[in-house]
């Protein structure tokens, strides 16, 4: 008969505290109380061990006593280091070391590490005032779904929980979190029976997303009304309610979101589409050698090829701009002299994509399937036009920074809609121009060369 003992441990050892006073003292005033602003750094350990005792068969030692045999174990350690530099910035760093198991001797002594944590923590209670515990985390951090499971089950399992285990769900996640309490006098609300409300804030700029975003919010508000009905089952108002506010487009209409994609569309269609056709026009009608021994520089004959289709964008953007106010009543929340000059600097990008497209095609039909398929559909399906960029997989969301349409989309409806400026918007603004221009002289230097 063999009977095992398991004896699973959490030990938190303090290993070092260091603490350094502030080099600068501060004085309190009279009912003012400054923050502690004292510098520590916190080391500690976490370790899982197992103890084993053979009861039976029992063995006998080198001088022939009877004995039952032992075994101690550490499979796993966290070490722990915490520390603040001020009452705003504070940071951990947690390393994982685990016992590799696998097939062969147990005094291998082969070890796992891992970075579990390691995050820096800003504080923002002297600005949130009555919002306490305000925060924002960056780094690799625990996520709260799994992080609350391991506090739960670490006292029963070695190491993590099977879904990590299985490596279904990580309890860390590298990126960004915001934490904040809600003000005083929740709880006491829900304590004494009294209704309370959850404000919910949304950016209805798409309005399609933003409906589903709030079909989930309200049910888990919903539901966590419904934890709260003591006895459970009973009828009575619920004690919590979302208060949701829409911001942008507080009717959530779809035709907000979608008038200012079509203005981008248009553009991208009709110029791209007629300057693509410019230079192979020239060259079926067999005028392309009369256009190159004449006196005109290259460039001239490029803007002056350029400069009518460019007009035919400007008007479009006036007449459709025109309808939007008027016709469908879409709020223009901004300049709307930053929207004019962001629209010329798209056009910019089309008529120089369509420029390229006439210099590596060799007949009208062909120049104008070239735009088509190659350039115009898969501008408009990974731009976010049609599908929100969030949605794609992630194998494909990084090729959508190289679409141009992505960055005046984003611009079209922070003016529309948000009423934002250039100090938001100026790194679409700045990405929108860089390919216009790249793109610009790529082909106005391709054009050159088969003008020689």
């Amino acid at each position: 008969m063999k009977s095992r003992l398991l004896s699973f441990g959490y030990v938190l050892i303090a290993m070092l505290v260091i603490v350094r006073s502030a080099s600068a003292q501060v004085t309190p005033s009279a009912g003012n109380v400054p923050p502690d602003d004292t510098q520590a750094i916190r080391i500690g350990a976490v370790i899982f061990y197992d103890w084993t005792r053979t009861l039976e068969p029992k063995t006998t030692d080198a001088a022939g006593n009877t004995i039952s045999l032992n075994s101690f174990n550490v499979s796993r350690t966290y070490i722990n280091v915490t520390g603040n530099i001020s009452h705003r910035i504070a940071f951990r760093i947690t390393p994982d070391i685990t016992r590799e198991t696998f097939a062969g001797p147990a005094t291998s002594g082969s070890l796992v590490f891992r970075l579990k944590y390691g995050y820096a923590q800003f504080n923002l209670d002297d600005w949130t005032k009555d919002w306490k515990q305000t925060y924002v985390r960056l780094g690799q951090q625990q996520t709260l779904f799994i992080d609350a499971q391991e506090g739960v089950y670490r006292y029963r399992f070695q190491g993590t929980v099977f879904a990590e285990r299985d490596g279904g769900m990580s309890s860390a996640d590298a990126g960004a979190t915001f934490h904040t309490n809600i003000p005083n006098g929740y709880g006491e609300q829900i304590r004494t029976g009294r209704s309370t409300t959850v404000q919910v804030v949304a950016d209805g700029t798409d309005a399609n997303s933003t409906n589903v975003a709030l079909g989930y919010a309200t049910t888990l508000v919903a539901s966590y009304a419904r934890e709260l009905v003591s006895p459970p089952g009973q009828l009575q108002p619920p004690l919590v309610s979302a208060d949701v506010r829409v911001w942008f487009n507080p009717q959530l209409e779809s035709k907000d979101f979608m008038i200012p994609g079509i203005l981008a569309l248009l553009l991208l269609v009709v110029t791209t589409n007629l300057s693509s056709m410019s230079i192979v026009r020239e060259k079926e009608l067999g005028t392309l050698e009369q256009l190159n021994v004449t006196p005109i520089a290259r460039w001239e004959l490029i803007v002056g090829k350029l400069l009518p289709y460019a007009f035919i964008g400007i008007i479009d953007v006036l007449l459709v701009t025109l309808v939007a106010l008027w016709w469908f009543e879409v709020p223009l929340r901004g300049s709307f002299l930053l929207l004019f000059t962001m629209s010329v600097v798209y056009l910019l990008t089309t008529l120089g994509l369509g420029l390229f497209v006439s210099t590596i095609s060799a007949t009208q039909q062909q120049a104008m399937m070239t735009a088509s398929f190659f350039f115009l559909i898969p501008m408009v399906f990974l731009s976010g036009f049609v599908f929100p960029i969030e949605n794609m997989p992630t194998v494909i969301q990084p090729f959508t920074y190289l679409i141009p349409l992505r960055y005046y989309l984003v611009i079209l409806r922070g003016i529309f809609l948000k009423g934002v400026g250039l100090e938001i918007l100026w790194p679409d603004a700045l990405a929108l121009l860089a390919w216009g221009v790249g793109i610009l002289v790529l082909a106005t230097l391709r054009s050159s060369k088969r003008l020689a």
